[in-house]
């Protein structure tokens, strides 16, 4: 008898987390996406605004709090708005 465990892929649970849902000017906007266990690598999750990969700076900040990444946006301006996206990398993560 031969037992073989495999670790679980990294996957979203559930949708982008936003606060406050409908930001004024100059707000700070938090967003988090909880995935189903703690991120090792980093550079395995991508943002995007409108398409494009969002770089991190004074305004924009990634962090990440075991199984959550949150995106904070300080100061939003008009031009922050649109489509916001959280995507997994594939990496040799286990």
């Amino acid at each position: 008898f031969e037992l073989t465990v495999q670790p679980l892929p990294v996957k979203f649970q559930g949708t982008i987390e936003v606060n406050p849902k409908l930001p004024k000017e100059d707000e700070n906007v938090v967003c988090t996406v909880t995935l189903n266990k703690p991120i090792k690598d980093e550079q395995s999750v991508r943002w995007l605004l409108n398409g494009e990969p969002i770089v991190p700076n004074e305004r924009f900040q990634i962090r990440f709090d075991g199984a959550k990444t949150i995106l904070t946006i300080k100061k939003v301006r008009p031009e922050d708005s649109g489509v916001l996206e959280c995507f997994l990398v594939a990496t040799n993560d286990k």
